[in-house]
């Protein structure tokens, strides 16, 4: 445990893809750019990239992740892991036969109330805990929300996290998961996301 530290989750949206700048790209970046030109004219890729430029992340964990020109880049810990999705009507009865939902999981959902951000709040746990571990998109069974002796919690890896899920806007959700790291999170946005207010929808301690 890092004592005394928080983990920083920042946000911009399209208006910031004007404000990427290529000469800025980090190695990895650079490099991929080199092999796939066509990316520097997509909105998500120039806000993503526009948004780490602005962080120095001096060595800390970090995830990105992006959803209709909306990107978030989220340091910290000792491990960390973020999803941010756009709200859209989705059928997730695909879940159910593939095996990518827990019965934990399921019993949860069955919970809640407000049902559609409720299996966006899943899907993007299990989309974080899958970037923290390294781990690819067919883990996605393995990790996720779990009921251990009576408590529920964040699990993957064979260890426990701290995280949770919270609303941006009427039409975005972004959940974040770490370790190491007890001061919890601060929320910063850029261009028309300046001044944003995360609203925390579900929250877990480790257990």
């Amino acid at each position: 445990m890092i004592r005394g530290s928080t983990v920083d989750a920042y946000v911009a949206g399209r208006d910031c893809a004007k404000r990427y700048d290529e000469t800025r790209l980090g190695g990895a970046d650079a490099a991929r750019l080199a092999k796939y030109p066509q990316l520097a004219q997509r909105d998500d890729w120039r806000v993503s990239r526009f948004l780490k430029q602005q962080q120095t992340d001096n060595g800390k964990p970090c995830s990105l992740s992006h959803s209709g020109g909306v990107a978030l880049w989220v340091c910290g810990g000792e491990a960390v892991g973020a999803d941010i999705e756009y709200l859209r009507p989705r059928n997730f009865s695909a879940w159910y036969g593939s095996g990518v939902i827990h019965a934990h999981e399921q019993a949860w959902l069955v919970q809640q109330k407000d049902v559609l951000t409720a299996y966006y709040a899943i899907w993007t746990l299990k989309e974080a805990l899958i970037k923290a571990l390294a781990w690819d998109f067919a883990d996605l069974a393995a990790v996720g929300l779990r009921r251990v002796c009576g408590q529920w919690g964040l699990h993957g890896g064979g260890q426990a996290w701290q995280g949770g899920v919270w609303r941006l806007s009427a039409d975005y959700v972004a959940a974040c998961v770490w370790q190491g790291a007890d001061n919890g999170m601060r929320w910063h946005g850029y261009g028309e996301w300046q001044g944003l207010t995360a609203q925390r929808l579900w929250y877990w301690d480790k257990v």
